[in-house]
């Protein structure tokens, strides 16, 4: 089932340039095998983002390596994974509501074009995916991707169940600037040209200090 649009709501705006990239970006291939991690068809040691968790950039709720340890993820765990966890992470959420996941109130919001982005059933990930049982299967997000099948997908999500008054739909993928318009801004506000480069600190005023 093809997906129209969702939102995005930020407290600054992005770059004129540039699209959404998740706190840990990841390559279109380790975007896949983030997928495959989550529907058993790989372990963790067999991903090519492993050195993202054995750095410590990444963070999932079992690091565990050692391949003779199994870890039986399911598409289920990705979605409690992504609920639960406060840190940076390989995402990026969107909302298919302008409620924006309860973020509605920030000063810039971004509309995404999902016209190549489609519904997909699971096994599109792969052969040999592991899903929850039968009873869990109602609370299990959706696939979604701009081709039938993973292996070829550049863009890849995952639709939550429906929410109380939203809808998230979560990235693994940069959302490309093509796709974006934005809706909401401050008043006479325009997005930046380049990135804001951090101000320096100047250390000559502490000189005195030990």
């Amino acid at each position: 089932m093809p997906l129209e649009v969702a939102y995005r709501a930020v407290e600054t705006p992005l770059v004129r340039t540039k699209g959404f990239v998740a706190g840990v970006p990841l390559t279109i291939e380790q975007a896949r095998d983030f997928i495959r991690l989550y529907t058993g068809i790989k372990q963790l040691h067999q991903c090519n983002f492993l050195h993202l968790v054995r750095g410590g950039q990444l963070v999932l709720e079992n690091n565990t390596i050692d391949p003779r340890q199994r870890v039986a993820r399911t598409p289920l765990d990705l979605k409690e994974y992504i609920i639960r966890s406060k840190l940076k992470g390989a995402s990026i959420s969107t909302d298919l509501t302008e409620n924006c996941g309860g973020y509605a109130s920030r000063p810039w919001r971004y509309r995404i074009d999902l016209g190549v982005l489609e519904e997909r059933p699971w096994s599109a990930a792969g052969p040999n995916v592991v899903l929850p049982p039968l009873i869990s299967r109602s609370q299990m997000p959706t696939l979604c991707l701009n081709e039938p099948e993973l292996g070829t997908a550049t863009w890849i999500a995952i639709l939550m169940p429906p929410g109380a008054d939203s809808r998230e739909l979560t990235f693994f993928t940069e959302i490309p600037r093509e796709f974006l318009t934005v809706v909401k801004r401050p008043a006479n506000a325009v997005e930046p040209e380049t990135e804001v480069a951090p101000k320096k600190l100047d250390r000559s005023k502490f000189a005195n200090f030990r």
